[in-house]
């Protein structure tokens, strides 16, 4: 019988022994941290060498524009545009690091290209939609701060500007999330990330933090090393850069916006439709055809997304693969 609802994915967790608490998220942070670090520097080399390839490729780009034009910052924003391509890389990691959260043994790059695979259109167009509203940001905020030096009543828009920034990148910790988990629409994924910025608004500064402090103090040593022209700290932050700071960075905000996509989408839906729990599983031939009879939803959750029943019925998910 092919798996009707398989929410989290399609490889079996480990479960929780009955007699063993469930650990808080603190500690189960740190858990993970630690079984999975090997995993984390291998996603983190990933990243990296994703990163450079698209950052060499938009400064190639960047070196057709000339430095004296009037618009020579709006081309060279658009020469960044390469950069988009590292979406799909980052809908995969998350998957990823999805799965470590859960607690679901899995094969890291089968996982990794799978995840790429299924959803590499919406990941293009999210980062196409971050890409933008990060120019226009800039663009803003750079301006706002230029006007407040001659007249103090741009202090307003500029604070505004932080303030839409800041809710900006708060977003940005649950798009790849809801990209990978649920079949929704971009604009409702848009709207979603919105809403858990100010949902979850303690634990995004949080995590901003954490991440600031942990990038910041990376760069400030790489930033250091070269003031002070010593290879050995050079060497010590660009290795600590390759091996696990964007594994890290990641890590942080799946054990954030997944709990919370469960807490606010799925767990709701489940309490609606309990018959579409794991327990369907457990039912015989007889008993799940006497329950396709009654009325059943429009959607359904399957290989991780919330999907329309109607194009599941087409692929003869719910019939017998014997």
């Amino acid at each position: 019988m092919a798996k009707l609802f398989d929410i989290y994915g399609k490889n079996p967790g480990p479960g929780i022994s009955k007699k063993e608490p469930e650990k808080t998220a603190f500690f189960k942070f740190f858990d993970t941290l630690k079984h999975k670090f090997w995993s984390l520097i291998l996603i983190n080399a990933i990243f990296f060498v994703s990163a450079v390839f698209f950052a060499a490729l938009s400064l190639f780009v960047m070196s057709f524009f000339s430095t004296n034009k009037i618009t020579s910052m709006f081309f060279y924003f658009l020469s960044c545009f390469p950069l988009i391509g590292l979406a799909p890389v980052m809908a995969g990691i998350t998957r990823l690091t999805r799965d470590y959260v859960r607690g679901v043994p899995g094969f890291l790059w089968s996982d990794f290209v799978e995840a790429i695979k299924k959803n590499w259109k919406k990941s293009l167009i999210i980062g196409f939609y971050q890409f933008i509203i990060s120019f226009l940001l800039i663009v803003s905020v750079s301006f706002y701060f230029l006007q407040a030096t001659k007249d103090s009543v741009y202090y307003i828009p500029l604070g505004i500007s932080y303030l839409i920034s800041a809710i900006f990148i708060f977003s940005g910790y649950y798009l790849y999330m809801m990209v990978i988990s649920l079949d929704l629409k971009i604009k409702e994924i848009i709207k979603n990330s919105l809403l858990f910025s100010f949902l979850c608004l303690g634990k995004n500064i949080l995590v901003s933090i954490i991440l600031l402090f942990i990038n910041g103090s990376v760069f400030g040593l790489f930033l250091f090393s070269i003031v002070a022209g010593s290879q050995i700290i050079s060497g010590i932050s660009l290795a600590l850069v390759m091996a696990i700071t964007f594994g890290f960075s990641f890590l942080v905000i799946s054990f954030v916006s997944f709990p919370a996509i469960k807490r606010f989408i799925l767990d709701p839906y489940y309490e609606k439709h309990p018959e579409q729990t794991s327990d369907l599983m457990k039912l015989s031939q007889s008993e799940q055809a006497e329950y396709k009879e009654k009325e059943l939803p429009e959607f359904v959750y399957h290989n991780g997304k919330m999907v329309h029943r109607s194009s599941l019925e087409e692929e003869n998910v719910f019939e017998d693969n014997v």
